[in-house]
């Protein structure tokens, strides 16, 4: 199985000798490969209006997708925040829809929008929210996907590093068995 972790796992990683380290240690942990992802700096989450804002495109993509060829304008699929917007119903209304314009799929988990620890943005594991990764890896696997699966998952602060990397390739490994 590829498996890749984006880098943004770790967070407040500002100086060149943190990325390598973070990099080494993505290596040894066993991930085939490494998407290098810096996208923020500070906390960002986005607000639930933003997340919403989405539904509007939907049609402004299909215009696009129908004016340009799948080679030339594809789609990033983010699973925890298509779960923000769309509950389950975002494997109908994104994956399934757009899986021939897969060029991009950012995995992780969140329980939908809550107080409760995994509710929001919180880019937690695959299995650790409540998105029916069984129906949507049977989905992405008929897609055009063919790059390997990029986990987009932050480590809590109390967890050592190697730990938590061990239990994201665990995760991936169960998210690809299903």
């Amino acid at each position: 199985m590829d498996l890749a972790i984006a880098t943004d796992y770790r967070g407040g990683l500002s100086k060149i000798e943190d990325r390598e380290t973070c990099l080494r240690e993505i290596a040894e942990a066993g991930f085939s490969h490494i998407h290098w992802c810096f996208e923020w700096t500070g906390d960002y989450y986005y607000s639930k209006a933003e997340m919403y804002q989405i539904r509007e495109w939907m049609e402004q993509f299909d215009l696009l997708f129908a004016r340009y060829p799948k080679e030339f304008l594809g789609f990033c699929l983010d699973t925890g925040h298509a779960n923000l917007v769309w509950g389950d119903s975002f494997i109908e209304v994104l994956a399934e829809r757009y899986k021939d314009r897969l060029f991009s799929i950012h995995m992780h988990d969140n329980k939908g929008w809550g107080d409760e620890p995994g509710c929001g943005d919180a880019h937690r594991l695959p299995g650790e929210g409540n998105i029916d990764w069984k129906r949507l890896m049977g989905v992405l696997r008929t897609s055009a996907y063919e790059l390997p699966w990029t986990l987009e998952v932050g480590k809590p602060e109390e967890e050592e590093v190697a730990a938590y990397l061990k239990r994201a390739k665990e995760a991936g490994a169960w998210m690809d068995c299903q």
